[in-house]
This record gives structure tokens, sequence and C-alpha cells, in this order.
């Protein structure tokens, strides 16, 4: 979670700087606000259970950045917001499985409030994807569906 919130950090703040969609811009504004606070609450659980964390993306959010880097205009503002819902709508199924299935109380909890972000994070998304013209369900379930029981891929 930690890395994916450091991943997701320095991606809007790349795309809020290129970017001239509105849509987009607040967006990013927002993952910025939520992602922020998500990663202070994540380093504070980890020091509290002596665990270090990631201070920087994995290679696949390395590659992600790269490839978004190199685009502008609408193919950004198009390709960041399938991204980010595609994206939103996985972590809401990995913070519904630690729900499920985690060991710490503490870490449940976390993951109760992190899908009440992502969900929300996931409805954002898809009304920038009407506004740039992005398909908003990619043939993937929604948040709403995770959460009734149907998984990415079923």
């Amino acid at each position: 979670a930690a890395e994916d919130n450091v991943a997701e950090l320095k991606m809007v703040r790349m795309v809020i700087g290129r970017t001239h969609s509105p849509a987009v811009k607040n967006a990013c504004k927002a993952m910025i606000r939520d992602h922020t606070k998500q990663l202070s609450e994540i380093r504070q659980l980890a020091s509290r259970f002596s665990v270090d964390l990631p201070t920087a993306p994995n290679v696949k959010h390395q590659a992600l950045y790269k490839n978004m880097s190199h685009k502008s205009g609408r193919d950004l503002d198009r390709s960041f917001t399938g991204d980010q819902l595609q994206d939103h709508i996985e972590d809401v199924n990995t913070a519904n499985d630690e729900v499920e299935v985690g060991q710490s109380a503490a870490v449940k909890r976390f993951a109760r409030r992190a899908i009440l972000t992502f969900a929300k994070h996931e409805q954002i998304w898809r009304g920038v994807a009407m506004k740039v013209g992005v398909p908003s369900t990619f043939g993937r379930p929604t948040a709403e569906q995770i959460l009734n029981g149907k998984k990415i891929g079923s």
C-alpha cells in the first residue's frame, strides 16, 4: 500500500503540471490530498509494527510513470484517466481482501477506511472519464460490485 501511494503521488504531481483538462487537474488534487493522508496513516502503522516501507515506486510503477511522461494533451488525459480508474477498482479489491483475511485488527481498520477512499476515487475517475472520452467500464466490476462479492476477473 505504501509503495502504491508513493507511486500515485509521484504520478499525479507530474500529470497535474501537464494536463490542460480542469477535470483531470481537479481529480489529481483530490488524489494528492487523500493519498498523502493515507500514506501518513500507513507510515504510522508501519512504525507501530516496526515495518520498513519502500520509499520509491516499484519497477511496474516506474515504467508506467515513464510511459505517461511521454504523453501530452488529450492522449495523456485519456491514458492517465483510464489507468486511474482501473487502478482504484483494483485497490478496492485488494483492500477488501485484507479486510476479509487480514490478521491485524489495526490493518483491517485501515483497509476498511481505504476501501471508502478508493471507492470515492473510482467515482471521481468515472466522472473524469466521461469528460475526457474514456469508456468508464473497461469490462471491470465497479467498487460496489467488488464489495458485494464480485472480484476482478470473475
